[in-house]
């Protein structure tokens, strides 16, 4: 029997009745913002006696929320660097080179996997699925699903290596990106850290103790810097934010 083309992988029909849903799923959870950005173009744009702000005249999409970001708020490329603004540059360090250090990694480390968008890995780069014995079927070693590793067997060099965590990683580094090229750069923090789950697999792989492997000296290290950021962010940041001072 030979063996399926590169073609029906990528084209089978339950790729593509997954990608139907899914582009199906994104345009019904985009309704709310175009039903939002028409209500008030024809509120502001087209009602009698009413001047038009500059945004109505937009060619490319008259948008009022990116409007009133731009023009009040300073929100746009690159508009944040400015010299006033160091300070929030390095509050927003740490969670910054974090992000960027471990999604490079995890790119970097298999080209193939991603060129092909997730879709194949390297030879040399397929995780090692640790085995179990299926008692339904007598002593018969099936592999665990990637996703299901025992605890026992997740490490700090390996959380990243299902094959399913591939999209989580390109959202990481997206969301990272528009961090570091659009937004208040002082608010990355909580911007990631409320919307990447990857971050708490890389935590949670960092202090984890696996039986078969002693951590080495990075690791360790590691552990230490995390939690006295964590330790100092609560604490300073707690007293800065409920006294109105700059934190986030």
């Amino acid at each position: 029997k030979s063996s399926p083309s590169v073609v029906s992988k990528v084209f089978s029909a339950r790729r593509l009745w997954v990608l139907v849903v899914l582009i199906v799923g994104a345009g019904l959870i985009s309704l709310p913002t175009y039903f939002f950005q028409f209500s008030k173009y024809s509120e502001y744009c087209e009602a009698d006696g009413v001047e038009p702000r500059p945004w109505c005249s937009s060619q490319l999409w008259p948008g009022l929320y990116s409007f009133v970001q731009k023009e009040y708020w300073g929100v746009g490329f690159f508009a944040y660097y400015e010299s006033k603004q160091i300070p929030n540059f390095l509050l927003a360090a740490p969670i910054l080179l974090l992000s960027l250090v471990v999604t490079l990694r995890y790119f970097l480390r298999d080209p193939r996997r991603t060129l092909s968008l997730g879709l194949f890995s390297s030879p040399d780069a397929s995780p090692q699925r640790p085995h179990t014995t299926n008692t339904k079927l007598g002593s018969v070693s099936a592999p665990v699903h990637p996703l299901y590793y025992p605890l026992s067997t997740v490490t700090f060099s390996n959380w990243d290596q299902p094959p399913q965590i591939f999209v989580f990683m390109v959202h990481w580094l997206a969301l990272t990106l528009i961090c570091v090229a659009f937004i208040h750069i002082q608010v990355s923090t909580r911007f990631l850290y409320s919307q990447v789950v990857p971050i708490y697999w890389f935590v949670a792989a960092l202090f984890s103790n696996s039986p078969n492997e002693e951590p080495s000296c990075v690791v360790k290290g590691l552990r230490i810097l995390y939690l006295l950021y964590s330790i100092v962010f609560i604490v300073v940041g707690t007293a800065l934010f409920v006294n109105f001072l700059p934190w986030t």
